[in-house]
């Protein structure tokens, strides 16, 4: 079924099979407020925060009868720390022999998202990626990226009883 908690946990398991090669890590976020602080906490390596962020109904609103909606995603990819003289240096070129360039992960991130096919016939698919934008605190710009987009569904009629 295509509800907001499977989208997660296949998004996390489809996300997690590419982290686990650069040992970094995966989480659900469950709001945007969490996605930040977690994303943004000190680790050593690599990490991936998902957050549902809400839907739109689908078409214009006579459409509504068909019940299919555009559900938004953001996942946040965070470098890490990353030891380099200059700043930016880990953006293009590796941190030493075990770490690749941060620009290649996101680049990874990214398409590991846009070409996953959810396991349910109320996702379509292609997934719609959006954009891949970078993160500042305090209008600085840091090592981390949000990566947006939407998994058109098709919503479920609940049974009543």
């Amino acid at each position: 079924m295509g509800t907001i908690a499977n989208q997660l946990i296949e998004l996390k398991n489809a996300l997690t099979a590419w982290a686990v090669t650069e040992k970094g890590t995966v989480y659900i976020a469950p709001d945007l407020n969490k996605m930040y602080h977690t994303g943004l906490t000190d680790s050593q390596t690599p990490r991936c925060v998902i957050a549902y962020v809400g839907e739109d109904i689908r078409g214009d609103l006579g459409s509504a009868q068909e019940a299919r909606v555009d559900r938004q995603f953001e996942v946040m990819v965070n470098a890490g720390i990353g030891y380099t003289v200059n700043r930016g240096d880990n953006l293009v070129q590796p941190t030493d022999e075990t770490r690749r360039p941060f620009y290649d992960l996101v680049e990874e991130a990214r398409d590991t998202i846009r070409f996953y096919r959810m396991n349910d016939t109320d996702s379509e698919w292609p997934i719609d990626y959006r954009s891949t934008r970078p993160v500042f605190v305090n209008d600085y710009p840091i090592n981390a990226y949000i990566i947006s987009f939407s998994i058109g569904t098709q919503l479920i009629r609940p049974e009543i009883a």
